[in-house]
């Protein structure tokens, strides 16, 4: 594959499903929710229970702005109780996600194999987009992505991480499992008006 082709990939990877368009001079809706962990921890009788319930905080937190912070809570709540269900299925569908980090810094050595179109999306998400956790979470990185070999490797990287959460979901198929998921109509609310500020 040739070079360009994978910069291509690796600029889709990079912005799209992980960038969010927000307003610079608005906060994220999720800025202002604070999850006192320790208390949290505290407050519980039981490893089990504050397993459980550092999962249902760290639920959330999932959101294309904050999962990071999600990501880390679900890691607390799976060392207190290894086998807390709910915090293994946000933590396998997040390792898509979670494998992007740093994307954004890694490709920058790549930027003089892109098209014009491409460098200018690159930048413009370097310059238009607010500071925030996601803009961190993406350009904590090394320039480590040179060579066609190197977008392979991480590529190869990026779709394991899709194969863990496909053997996951089959081997649990019969789990049975309320989670607190965004409601369409919240969904399409939340679009509508991403699009509005953008």
């Amino acid at each position: 594959m040739k070079l360009r082709k994978l910069c291509a990939l690796l600029v889709c990877f990079s912005l799209v499903g992980l960038t969010a368009c927000t307003d610079k001079k608005s906060k994220d809706s999720n800025s202002s929710k604070t999850i006192d962990t320790n208390a949290i921890q505290k407050n519980s009788t039981s490893l089990t229970e504050s397993a459980e319930n550092l999962a249902l905080s760290a639920e959330q937190l999932m959101s294309p702005v904050s999962f990071m912070y999600a990501d880390l809570i679900f890691d607390m709540a799976l060392k207190n109780d290894p086998n807390n269900k709910r915090a293994q299925v946000y933590k396998t569908i997040l390792k898509p996600l979670v494998y992007m980090k740093g994307s954004m810094k890694r490709i920058k050595p790549l930027l003089p194999y892109f098209t014009k179109s491409q460098r200018k999306g690159y930048n413009d998400f370097l310059k238009n987009h607010p500071e925030s956790a996601l803009r961190t979470f993406l350009l904590d990185g090394k320039e480590d992505l040179k060579t066609e070999k190197d977008v392979q490797v991480f590529l190869d990287g990026y779709r394991d991480q899709w194969e863990q959460v496909r053997v996951f979901m089959k081997k649990n198929k019969d789990l049975k499992l309320d989670l607190n998921l965004m409601t369409l109509v919240a969904m399409r609310d939340s679009i509508e008006r991403v699009s509005e500020e953008c």
